[in-house]
C-alpha cells in the first residue's frame, strides 16, 4: 500500500483492496487508524500539512505505524544499504562498519528537504532493471555517492510510487555530524539498537 501510492486514484474502493491484501498477507503490517485528536494534530504539523477550514479532526485519516512496519522498514534500510554496497563496490561491507539511515512517505513534505539534499548531493543515479520478469515500471531507482578513500557510501531509493529510503556507511571510527539524528546499527550484530 505503502509503495503504491497514486495520487491519480484516491478512490475508496482501491484503498480498501489494498488494506486487504495486507490484512491477508502481513496483518501486523496494517496500520492503526483510532489515532486521537491530539494525535492527529501533532502529526500533521510534523508533516507540515494543514485542514481545510471547517475540516474536523474525525474527517482526516492519519494512521500511526505498527511495531512490526518499522521493523520491516529498519530490515529493508539495513538490506538496501548492504545491496547497494557490494553492488556499487563489489565488496561485502566489513562487519565493524554500523549502517545509518530513515524512511518516509513521499507525501511527507518534512523530510523533502533531506531527500532534496541527498539527490543534489549524490551523483550517480541507478534505475535496475530485470528482464525475466514483465515490466512494472518504475519500482526502484537510487542515488549514491562512494568515496574510495573513506570506503563511506550514501544512497537515497524510491521504491515504487510511495517510499523514499536513504542509508549510508560509517566507519568504525567515524561518527555522524550532530544534525543526522537516525538510528545506527552495527553490520555484525544487526539486530542490536
Amino acid at each position: 500500500m505503502a509503495l503504491d501510492f497514486n495520487p491519480e486514484n484516491l478512490e475508496e474502493s482501491a484503498f480498501h483492496k489494498k488494506i486487504s491484501g495486507i490484512s491477508n498477507n502481513y496483518p501486523g503490517a496494517l496500520p492503526i487508524f483510532d489515532c486521537t485528536a491530539n494525535q492527529k494534530r501533532s502529526a500533521l504539523k510534523r508533516m507540515g500539512m494543514q485542514r481545510l477550514p471547517g475540516q474536523s479532526l474525525s474527517d482526516i485519516g492519519v494512521f500511526t505505524p505498527p511495531a512490526e512496519l518499522l521493523m520491516a522498514a529498519r530490515i529493508v534500510i539495513r538490506k538496501m544499504t548492504c545491496a547497494i554496497y557490494f553492488r556499487e563496490t563489489g565488496k561485502i561491507l566489513p562487519r565493524e562498519y554500523r549502517i545509518t539511515g530513515s524512511w518516509q512517505q513521499m507525501q511527507d513534505t518534512q523530510r523533502a528537504p533531506l531527500v532534496r539534499y541527498f539527490n543534489e548531493l549524490l551523483p550517480e543515479y541507478r534505475q535496475p532493471m530485470r528482464g525475466n520478469i514483465r515490466n512494472y515500471g518504475m519500482r526502484l531507482c537510487y542515488k549514491f555517492g562512494y568515496l574510495e578513500s573513506e570506503n563511506f557510501l550514501a544512497f537515497v531509493a524510491q521504491i515504487g510510487d510511495g517510499i523514499i529510503v536513504n542509508g549510508m556507511t560509517i566507519a568504525p571510527n567515524a561518527s555522524l555530524p550532530s544534525p543526522l539524528k537516525m538510528p545506527v546499527w552495527q553490520v555484525g550484530a544487526p539486530w542490536a539498537d
